[in-house]
């Protein structure tokens, strides 16, 4: 058994188990990522008096940190699925070639099959509950800089998600994307802006529903390996 360690939480990979005609099966030595923080804010009226308080904001912050909203959130994408560890950071194996990606946020999706069992692609099933961002990674010549620009855009009319789109299974207003240009670099692994929660997130419950589609995707099989020093997550291969 081959072990490929990669970036951060340490990755291999896993074949893709639905047929696609698109689909890429190589092994990738490179890497998506991307961090979900908790997105606070110290904006209500009486927040002046938390601060007085000894310790109180220590805690919130603390209390988040050993099991925050970022733990648990499954996402999936060219037929993989996996969730967010207890850093918040979702990983997964590149698959394409195009210096962008496509997020769509949404709970509720179903297969389209051609065959037999063979899925064609997902569609979500309400427009209402489902958000799309394009992400584009950019360069500046004059700066010598990349970076990613967001945008949300609309829902395509027959809701169809792309093969090669990271998919979030959450409500569109469980995450706060920030749309906008921030600044990355130039390397074959994809390392995304960060993504954060809100209050309205319960990542125990989007698992629990995510169950109803999960047998259509290939979870991400981790191996660990131990050293003096440190330990690094892999994915086997």
């Amino acid at each position: 058994m081959k072990h490929i360690p990669v970036i951060f939480s340490l990755l291999a990979y896993t074949p893709y188990i639905i047929p696609m005609t698109t689909m890429l099966h190589t092994a990738s030595p490179h890497i998506i990522t991307v961090f979900i923080k908790p997105y606070y804010v110290f904006n209500s009226p009486d927040a002046h008096k938390k601060l007085k308080k000894p310790g109180a904001i220590t805690r919130t912050l603390l209390k988040h940190s050993l099991r925050g909203p970022q733990q648990g959130i499954y996402a999936t994408y060219a037929g993989f699925v996996t969730h967010s560890d207890i850093n918040g950071q979702i990983s997964f194996p590149r698959k394409h070639e195009q210096e962008e990606i496509t997020y769509v946020l949404t709970q509720k999706i179903k297969p389209v099959i051609i065959k037999g069992n063979t899925v064609n692609y997902f569609v979500a099933t309400s427009a209402d509950e489902t958000a799309f961002f394009s992400l584009k990674r950019l360069s500046d010549a004059q700066k010598n800089l990349y970076y990613w620009r967001v945008k949300r855009i609309e829902t395509p009319t027959n809701k169809r998600i792309p093969v090669f789109a990271l998919q979030f299974f959450v409500k569109p207003h469980h995450l706060f994307i920030e749309e906008g240009d921030f600044v990355t670099e130039n390397s074959p692994h994809l390392f995304l802006p960060p993504i954060y929660t809100t209050k309205a997130l319960t990542a125990g419950a989007n698992a629990l529903l995510f169950l109803k589609v999960s047998k259509f995707f290939s979870p991400i099989k981790f191996a660990y390996n131990y050293t003096t020093e440190r330990y690094a997550t892999l994915i086997k291969q």
